[in-house]
């Protein structure tokens, strides 16, 4: 099930007037995806926006895509894998944590499967179409022995860098955890050589389990913001949610930023 908001999870009518279109005092009411549709990546191209969500479909494919005008009314139109085309590397099972990026003229998208060991592992597949089909690399693109998850991508305009940041599941074997990224080469599908790993988050016990890291470029900074899970009872807001700027160069990690943040 998906919601749409900003920061909480919404229970009732929300109203979207983003000054834009004239479309003004349009109302909607969560969930904008009524079934299973967990882990939303979001990304604006062409004309529309569109989203990816963990799992595989009744057909067998593997995380599903869905186009919109608006972040509201989704028409599901395929799947980054379509029946028959999973990732060679891949067992078939836990696919998770999808998100698509444009990346040097082209849509990189950037996941989560297990490999042939069954070790969750972080793979990256590509179009020259945000519909598709995508082509997997052939090999994951981050593995380690207690599994990696939930992979993002960040473009660093000031520095000419690109970026991959991902989760080591260590506290899934009650080890810590961390967050930890590497720059990319500029198709964003392999490391650059002679790179190294970084570690941007480290938890201080094994219990707490940040994850779901972004980084987000300002003049002379660069932030980086990941949560941590803990319970928390559910809350709704009359605020309505405002979209993110719609410029191609930008937008996917800003999508992702503000998606990450509203779903749950």
């Amino acid at each position: 099930m998906l919601l749409v908001g900003e920061a909480e999870i919404f229970e009732e009518v929300d109203v979207w007037d983003d000054g834009d279109d004239g479309d003004e005092g349009k109302s909607f009411c969560n969930p904008v995806v009524a079934q299973d549709a967990p882990d939303p990546g979001v990304t604006w191209a062409k004309d529309a926006w569109y989203m990816v969500t963990t799992g595989q479909g009744p057909d067998g494919g593997a995380f599903d895509i869905r186009r919109s005008p608006d972040l509201v009314s989704w028409q599901a139109i395929g799947s980054i894998f379509p029946p028959g085309s999973h990732p060679k590397w891949s067992n078939n099972t836990d696919y998770w944590a999808p998100e698509i990026h444009h990346v040097n003229g082209r849509f990189n998208a950037y996941f989560t499967a297990r490999n042939e060991k069954g070790v969750l592992s972080v793979g990256v597949a590509t179009s020259d179409k945000v519909e598709g089909p995508y082509v997997d690399a052939g090999q994951p693109l981050v593995t380690d022995p207690v599994g990696t998850i939930d992979p993002t991508f960040f473009r660093d305009q000031d520095l000419d860098a690109q970026y991959v940041i991902w989760k080591v599941d260590a506290n899934s074997v009650g080890k810590q955890t961390t967050i930890k990224i590497r720059e990319v080469d500029d198709k964003g599908m392999a490391f650059v050589e002679n790179s190294v790993e970084v570690d941007l988050i480290r938890s201080k016990v094994a219990t707490a389990t940040p994850t779901r890291g972004i980084v987000s470029a300002l003049p002379g900074r660069r932030l980086f913001m990941a949560h941590t899970r803990r319970q928390r009872r559910p809350s709704c807001s009359s605020r309505p949610p405002t979209p993110p700027p719609r410029s191609e160069s930008s937008q996917a990690r800003g999508t992702a930023r503000w998606c990450r943040a509203s779903a749950t």
